[in-house]
């Protein structure tokens, strides 16, 4: 063909060729069509339209029981015939083509009216109303997959060799089609997959939480969430080793994965290291914190050194829950709490701890005695991490002055803790005064008092407040409600508005100038007492680093 002049076809024989080449298109796509059935579904209306045919059947080749089962019928079916068959059919001894598929990968054709036609063909297409077919294999990584089966009526012309050839070429194209989508799922859940356990991992939990909790906010359908943390996997690798390590998260993954199953809809799946969760959507609360409970019982009665277990639903009295993080830091906390108290059962966030249980106190617990964990992506062993995050906020803003600047060191601190709320104080010495200057509220308190909404301008005595005198001289602060030691009138703060947690840090500026920062935490908070050193130094950058003339 000369270069330049267009191809010597008519108009009909040019539109069937882009019929043809476009349907082959389209069975390429449908390898990101979806399912495994929708694929099959896409490509056989691609496929029927390139061979002109009045229906397309795909069958899958069970090649260890010899025998076709129809997967899908499309088009002008047969009086039994059903789009999707459950029963449909064919065993190799009745129909000779089979094994010539899978000896030679060829393909085959059959009609009515001609003599010496297999008499199983013959009958096949009188059933189906139909007078010519044509068939062709699937082939898969070698081997074939399935069959193709084209059929025309009698109204049409028969099929020729030339449409066995482009059956031929269909069939490799669905072939390929099923070998991409499969490895698009190989790559899909590898990518939410945990290696070690083959649970579900982070990136699937987060997903699905997103999806979950979207539900949520549309319809109010419940989200759950169970937090767990595997007890003494370090002592088991330190005296057994990491591949006793292994096998105890692999024991303990199987266990997760038994007690999602009891959860309609639910995932278990590893967050990292001993960190586990299930994400439960649609699920009653009540039978929620009753499978985790079921999970510790398991635990306990195995080889394993037990487990501690947080949960947190949108169902109970936890507030507003919009996002993935709301929940995870509301499950975290209820499992620090199983975690530092040595809680054989859950304990659940908006209930306090169950029965039986006894809290410790961060200011009468050494932290360094307890087995820690990741809050969540947060080392709490390890303040360096607020730290960072604090010192690189404080540094975007050199020139605001120290209350912008302690708003700032208020909301690193609210990100790592959940909060109630926090506040911001100066102090008036002349008139022995601290006086509200700026406030927020994270979430609702259980018993919001009116100066909640009406404290900023307020005034309090220092008199009345000694150790919030004491925070004011450049020290940190941390009280929890029932320690020996708490003044009456702080604890009368945080029982105003159902608080129990309380952390206080003073700083005192360029111009001589004292700044108080409070932050209200309840049971849902992570533990004040963790961000004592991190709060110290943050507020002191804060006040040095500020603008002299602000």
């Amino acid at each position: 063909m000369t270069v330049g002049h267009e191809p010597r076809l008519d108009p009909a024989r040019r539109e069937h060729v882009a019929t043809r080449l476009g349907a082959l298109a389209e069975i390429a796509r449908a390898a990101w069509a979806g399912s495994q059935m929708e694929l099959l579904r896409s490509s056989a209306i691609s496929a029927g339209e390139a061979l002109g045919a009045a229906s397309v059947s795909i069958s899958r080749w069970e090649a260890d029981i010899g025998q076709l089962q129809v997967l899908l019928n499309h088009g002008e079916l047969g009086p039994n015939e059903v789009p999707e068959p459950v029963d449909e059919i064919y065993t190799e001894d009745i129909s000779q083509h089979l094994q010539v598929m899978a000896d030679q990968l060829t393909g085959w054709s059959a009609n009515v009216d001609d003599d010496g036609q297999d008499e199983f063909d013959v009958a096949l297409l009188h059933t189906l109303d139909k007078h010519c077919c044509v068939g062709a294999p699937i082939p898969l990584d070698g081997r074939i997959w399935g069959e193709l089966f084209f059929a025309r009526s009698a109204d049409q012309p028969c099929f020729e060799e030339s449409d066995v050839d482009l059956a031929l070429v269909v069939g490799a194209q669905i072939g390929a089609a099923l070998a991409t989508a499969d490895h698009l799922d190989n790559v899909d859940r590898m990518a939410h997959t945990d290696p070690l356990t083959g649970i579900a991992n982070r990136r699937a939990v987060d997903e699905g939480l997103d999806i979950a909790l979207s539900r949520h906010r549309s319809d109010g359908a419940a989200v759950s969430l169970i937090v767990c943390d595997l007890n003494g996997l370090k002592r088991i690798n330190d005296e057994q080793g990491h591949e006793a390590g292994d096998r105890a998260l692999v024991r303990f993954s199987s266990m997760l994965s038994a007690t999602a199953a009891t959860l309609a809809g639910s995932m278990a799946a590893r967050l990292g290291g001993d960190e586990f969760c299930i994400v439960a959507p649609d699920v009653p609360a009540d039978s929620v914190v009753e499978a985790a409970a079921e999970l510790c019982r398991l635990v306990l009665r195995s080889p394993l050194q037990g487990v501690s277990c947080g949960v947190a639903s949108t169902e109970d009295d936890v507030g507003e829950v919009d996002t993935a993080g709301r929940l995870f830091r509301l499950a975290d906390a209820a499992q620090y709490r199983a975690k530092r108290s040595r809680a054989t059962v859950p304990v659940v966030a908006g209930r306090g701890l169950p029965p039986g249980v006894a809290g410790h106190q961060a200011a009468q617990t050494s932290i360094a005695a307890i087995d820690r964990r990741m809050f969540r992506g947060r080392d709490l062993s390890d303040t360096a991490r607020l730290l960072r995050a604090g010192i690189t906020a404080l540094d975007d803003v050199r020139d605001r002055g120290v209350e912008d600047r302690l708003v700032l060191v208020a909301e690193q601190v609210a990100e790592q803790c959940d909060p109630l709320g926090w506040w911001i104080s100066r102090a008036d010495p002349e008139r022995a005064v601290v006086r509200t200057l700026r406030h927020a509220i994270h979430r609702d308190p259980s018993r919001p008092g009116e100066e909640i909404d009406a404290d900023i301008g307020n005034e309090y005595p220092l008199a009345n407040y000694p150790q919030t005198v004491h925070a004011l001289k450049g020290n940190v602060v941390s009280l929890v409600a029932g320690d020996a030691d708490i003044d009456p009138a702080e604890l009368a703060v945080l029982d105003g508005i159902g608080a129990s947690t309380l952390l206080m840090a003073g700083v005192a500026d360029r111009r001589g100038q004292s700044w108080l920062l409070e932050i209200i935490g309840d049971a849902m908070s992570a533990p004040m007492g963790d961000y004592e050193l991190s709060l110290r130094a943050l507020m002191a950058i804060a006040a040095l680093e500020a603008s002299p003339d602000r």
